[in-house]
Parts: C-alpha cells; structure tokens; sequence
C-alpha cells in the first residue's frame, strides 16, 4: 500500500511539474501597418528685414528711392502656397496699395524655409507703411493655415 502512495504522489508531482513548464513560454507576432504623423502646428509667416534705398534719412521713403521687405515663412509640408498679390497688400496707413507699386520674388526656398523680398516703388503718402498677410495664404498638408498678421516696416512715406 505504502509503493501505491508514493507512487500515486510522483505521478502527481510530475503532472504539476509539466504543467508550469509549458505555460511559461509566449510567441508574439507584429507588423507595422503604418506611421501616421499629425501636423498641428501653423505655418509661421515672419518680418525680417527692412532695408531702405534712401541714404539720408532712413526713416521716410520717397518716390525715387525703393525699399525692400524680407518675409520668411517657415513650414516643411507646404500644400498651398498663394503668397501673391492677392493674398499678400502693402498699406499706407490704412489703405491699400495699388499692385503697380509693389513686386513680390521668392528669393530662396529650402525644405522648411521660403523667403521672399517684397519691393516697394514711388510710395505715395504721410502715413506708415506696414504689410498684410492675410489669413490662409499658407495652408499645409494638415489643412493648418497662418494667421492674419499685420507687419509695421516703421518707415513713412513722403
């Protein structure tokens, strides 16, 4: 009877033995279907440089000298890009002015840069000239579009 016991209790013993071995090991299989990148950021439009033709007072312009504008925008995924006449207006004071007095030229473009130099001719007026980029004339591949901005060159027209 004793043999029947000890042997009755190996074969249990082996059996949870077995058992806590095979549930010890785990196969996992991935695959990578696809990287989605989200763009919530807007493309920024900035002033950066104002260089003024006129050497006696470099605070008023006339109508014989010419001032140029340096505008960078800075997206990488550009989808729209309307950074034009339409999109784009040269004020004096509050009005606008008329599109034979200014020309826009895309000076250099990069992965995430684009720069452009707007020049101003035979400006007419006593008041501040200031640029006005108007609200989607940059839009990228997320739909993201820039902001109105208001830029003061801190220059007056003679």
């Amino acid at each position: 009877m004793k043999k029947k016991i000890v042997f009755f209790g190996m074969v249990i013993f082996i059996i949870m033995i077995n058992t806590n071995v095979n549930a010890k090991y785990l196969l996992e299989y991935t695959h990578t279907i696809a990287n989605i990148e989200i763009d919530q950021i807007p493309p920024k439009v900035e002033l950066i440089s104002v260089i003024n033709t006129q050497t006696a007072n470099k605070t008023y312009e006339n109508q014989t000298n010419s001032l140029i504008v340096t505008i960078k925008i800075e997206e990488k995924n550009i989808q729209k890009n309307n950074f034009n006449q339409d999109y784009v207006e040269v004020l004096v004071g509050d009005k606008k002015l008329e599109p034979e007095k200014y020309e826009i030229i895309k000076v250099e473009q990069t992965s995430k840069i684009v720069l452009y130099n707007i020049k101003l001719h035979k400006i007419v007026g006593e008041e501040n000239l200031k640029i006005k980029v108007k609200e989607g004339t940059i839009e990228d591949i997320s739909n993201n579009k820039n902001q109105e901005q208001i830029f003061a060159i801190g220059i007056k027209s003679k």
